[in-house]
């Protein structure tokens, strides 16, 4: 029987090595087309994550940028404010100093005409009083 086997499946042996062989190529094949897709799906993600990158990093910076314009406008705004708020301050300290220099000099001269006030008072019995001197005097009346 080895005999048989051996001169005639002769031609069965290359046949079964050559299914054998075909065998072996054809994981071989499927790997390698499994790979192909799975390289052109990472290709394919790649490009649409480096699009959304680019998207991204294109509005981060007009975003950067209508944030630095938008400081840049506020900065401008409270110098201003700065500014006219000092303004006012000293406008309101020159009209204070000017209210209290106006009012210093009629509180001087109202004492000064009540200085120059004779205040009298005249009793029933005939007594003045002169708060000038601060003295009692005894008026006779003659009519």
């Amino acid at each position: 029987m080895t005999r048989l086997f051996r001169n005639g499946t002769r031609q069965e042996l290359v046949e079964a090595r050559g299914k054998i062989s075909g065998l072996c190529e054809r994981p071989t094949k499927i790997g390698a087309a499994l790979k192909a897709g799975i390289d052109s799906k990472v290709a394919e993600m790649s490009r649409t994550f480096s699009a959304l990158k680019a998207d991204f990093e294109k509005e981060l910076n007009e975003t950067r940028k209508e944030n630095a314009e938008v400081e840049r406008k506020l900065r401008s705004e409270s110098m201003e404010l700065k500014a006219e708020l000092a303004t006012k301050i000293t406008e309101l300290r020159a009209q204070i100093q000017s209210e209290r220099e106006n009012k210093t000099a009629e509180i001087a001269k109202l004492q000064a005409d009540l200085d120059r006030m004779m205040i009298w008072v005249l009793d029933l019995d005939g007594w003045l009083y002169l708060e000038e001197t601060a003295s009692w005097y005894k008026v006779w009346w003659m009519l």
